[in-house]
């Protein structure tokens, strides 16, 4: 039979979880609402893409939960999307062609706001020609999680209307 002392233990973790909230693992699910307008181009030779992002979580505190994002499973996600962009216009993506593409994310967080947060990814996007870039997409939303596939949407669509990688992609 349970005595008091059990009751108690058991009503003591109860609270304690609640208090503490909950770590959520996020998987990135990044799908446009809409199709990803950019300036029309025409890939040129296959190309690589590769995830530069050195392996890293983060515990992003979204009161009373903290977000678990994995930094290379992220930029995963973005390579995923960007793949598929450039096949919709006609290119190639092959793990190994000789042109290269390189994608770091450098930081991810989001920032609470009235009502809704704010997704912000900051990444370097490299060309096999030595161009380097830093870059920052964010996206507004009032799911935390949903903010980070939406800026990871705006990571792949900075990445297609900057002039010097469409330059790259389609020579």
């Amino acid at each position: 039979k349970a005595g008091r002392g059990d009751m108690r233990l058991v009503m003591t973790g109860l609270v304690v979880m609640v208090l503490a909230g909950c770590t959520i693992q996020h998987v990135p699910k990044p799908s446009p609402e809409e199709p990803i307008v950019v300036p029309a181009f025409k890939p040129g030779q296959p190309v690589a893409i590769v995830n530069k992002t050195a392996p890293r979580e983060v515990l992003l505190s979204v009161l009373p939960n903290d977000l678990r994002v994995d930094y290379r499973q992220s930029a995963d996600s973005a390579i995923q999307l960007l793949k598929t962009e450039l096949e919709k216009r006609g290119g190639v993506v092959q793990a190994s062609a000789p042109r290269e593409i390189g994608l770091d994310f450098t930081d991810i967080r989001i920032v609470p706001g009235a009502g809704r947060f704010r997704g912000v990814i900051n990444f370097t996007i490299t060309t096999g020609d030595g161009y380097l870039r830093g870059f920052e997409a964010s996206d507004v939303s009032w799911n935390f999680q949903k903010v980070i596939d939406g800026a990871i949407v705006n990571v792949v669509k900075a990445i297609l209307t900057n002039d010097r990688v469409r330059q790259y992609l389609s020579e």
